[in-house]
Formats: structure tokens, sequence, C-alpha cells
């Protein structure tokens, strides 16, 4: 199929998750810390069977403050704080959750059209690899830098197509250049806990990772999106160092990628995609040639918000092969589960 509009059961058929794909990484400058074996593999595009996910929980109280108004919501006994900041009249005053996040140029600013083209060094200081070891072997997604300790990713990476869950991961991060990024070992991975394999859904993950980062011109933090920051109508910034062409692995890009896509409401979005039956947890986009694809999954999804900051409304999660005419990807709203991130990560603090 290469044409065009498909029957939600075709579309199924052909959906794949963005990752985890295996890749050999190329060296990297790596601390004292485990090491693992990379194993070439080959990754089926679809599971089927349900995962039953240990949940994860701890609680929390959190007190978030605007220029205009006071909401408070309390659940028990963590006190945490936000970030207030100065912004352009009738931007939101409270970006969470470092008071510096999002404020790295993107070169894309005017968004003129790109399909893969390589990132400036420093253009996006919070994109990470994911590196998922799963039945001893290596795979790849991407993540995203939001606290110093803290990487948001997708649910899927951790899973092979055997559903087998993984051991432990690696995040490598410091370069736009995957030869010349820093590894550093992982604390614990976080799944989403109505996150299933053979649903639509719930994709969201969290890193802890061993030990702070300390922030530089290319180790920094992005915002999290809340709803009104999600551009429908407008465009949005995917990154990646997944596949150029859907199923070759051959290809694998060292340089960072980044392409402009349009972000479609989920009225435009429900004949075109089999998406989640809530709504509320998914946005897509669309744009002619462009897309994300395998080894692109976990990774962020930006929008420019109007204080000239960029923040992540989407996290890539999967679609109809890649870049198939008037087929959308899917990426999990971020702003849907910013409760859940709060509730795992302890506070709205940097």
């Amino acid at each position: 199929m290469n044409s065009g509009v498909s029957f939600l059961s075709e579309w199924s058929e052909h959906k794949v998750e963005r990752g985890p794909c295996p890749k050999p990484p190329p060296p990297i400058t790596t601390p004292p810390a485990p090491t693992t074996t990379t194993i070439i593999a080959t990754l089926p595009l679809t599971t089927t069977a349900t995962t039953t996910i240990p949940t994860t929980t701890s609680t929390t109280t959190t007190t978030t403050t605007t220029t205009t108004t006071t909401t408070t919501t309390t659940t028990t006994t963590t006190t945490t704080t936000t970030t207030t900041t100065t912004t352009a009249s009738g931007c939101s005053a409270t970006r969470f959750f470092c008071p510096n996040c999002g404020t790295a140029p993107i070169s894309v600013v005017e968004f003129k059209v790109v399909n893969g083209e390589d990132a400036s060094a420093g253009e996006f200081p919070y994109q990470v690899l994911v590196a998922p070891i799963i039945a001893g072997i290596e795979y790849q997604c991407g993540g995203s830098i939001i606290k110093p300790r803290w990487i948001l990713t997708a649910a899927h990476c951790f899973f092979d197509q055997n559903n087998v869950r993984a051991s432990t991961a690696f995040v490598r991060f410091g370069s736009h250049r995957r030869d010349q990024q820093t590894q550093v070992p992982i604390s614990q991975f976080i799944i989403h806990e109505s996150y299933t394999t053979s649903e639509e859904g719930d994709d969201i993950a969290l890193i802890e990772l061993a030990s702070d980062l300390t922030f530089n011109d290319n180790i920094q933090p992005i915002c999290i999106g809340l709803e009104e920051d999600i551009p429908y109508g407008g465009k949005a910034v995917a990154t990646g160092w997944g596949d150029l062409m859907f199923g070759s692995t051959d290809d694998v890009p060292n340089v960072l990628q980044e392409v402009a896509l349009d972000v479609i409401t989920i009225e435009q979005c429900l004949p075109l995609a089999d998406i989640p039956a809530d709504t509320n947890k998914v946005i897509c986009a669309l744009t002619p040639t462009k897309d994300t694809c395998q080894g692109d999954s976990g990774g962020p999804l930006v929008a420019r918000l109007c204080d000239g900051r960029w923040a992540q409304v989407g996290i890539v999660s999967y679609g109809f092969e890649c870049a198939v005419p008037l087929n959308p990807g899917v990426y999990t709203r971020v702003s849907n589960y910013f409760n859940w991130i709060v509730t795992n990560i302890g506070s709205t603090s940097c």
C-alpha cells in the first residue's frame, strides 16, 4: 500500500511501534559502569500479547502558582514547589520543571520544510538515546531530559516482540552525534501501570538515572507541555536517530535528525488512524513525506511557546509504517500524564 487512506483493519495490520530498534551503537565515552553485549537483530514490527506491569506509586502534594490565579491540589504529605517565570503577554507563567527549560534555540523557528535534516550541536540538548537491554540484546529508543535525574520516554521501548521486559537500560547524552555521547547507567525505569503491549495508549515511561546530570550548553531539560501548548493546526518538531526509511536498518544516522510536522486535531485523525478510545491519551501529526520511524520511539515532539521557549507535547509512539501518505504518526499526549509524571518523580521542582 502506498497511496492514501486505508481501512482501520489494514491500518492496524501495518501499524508499527517506532522502537525499540536493535542497533549496534558507535563507540562512546563511558564512565566506569557495567558493560553489556551488543547484538544485531531484527525486531518484528507488531506485538500482540498483554503484559502486566508492576505499579509504581508515590505520594505528592502539588502547588501551582500563576500570575493571576492560585490553584492548590493536595493529595497527602509531600510539599512541592514550582518555578514561576516572567513570560510574554498571554503566556502561562509557570513552566515545569526547571527554570531554564526549553530555552535552546531551534533552527526551524520559521518552520522551513525539513526532512531528515541534520540537527546542529546544542540545538536539542534535552534529547537522549535510550538503550534498553532485553534478553541480552541492546535496543535503541529516544528520550528527553526533564529534570537532572529524570528521562521521559515510551513504555513500549522496554519490551521486545515476544513481550519480554527489559532487565535494565543505559542512557547516552551530551551530543547530537551518536559517536560522541557519554553513557550512564540507570537506577530504575517506571512504566505506566495501565500500559499493555496489546492495546494503544498509556505509552509512557520514566527513567531515573543513577546520578544527576550536570547541565551545560549540550545538556539541558525540556519543559513539560500543558494542554494549551499543543499547536493544533500548527507545527511541532520531532527528533531522533531512527531509521531514515521504513524497514531499513542499514542507514542509521550518526547525527541527530529533526523534522517539522503538522499537528492535526483528533477529529481529523480518527478516520485515518487506529487510536485509543480515550482520545485524550494521544495527539497526531501528519505531513506529506515526513515522519518519525523505527528507532525514534520515546523521543520528544516539541512545540514553540508564545514566550519563545519550547515544550514537549508528545512522545513518539507508533504509526502506519513511516511517512505513508494520509497516515498520521501517533504520539503520547504528555499533558494528559502530567499528574502521573509528578507523582512518580516526587515534586514539581527542578
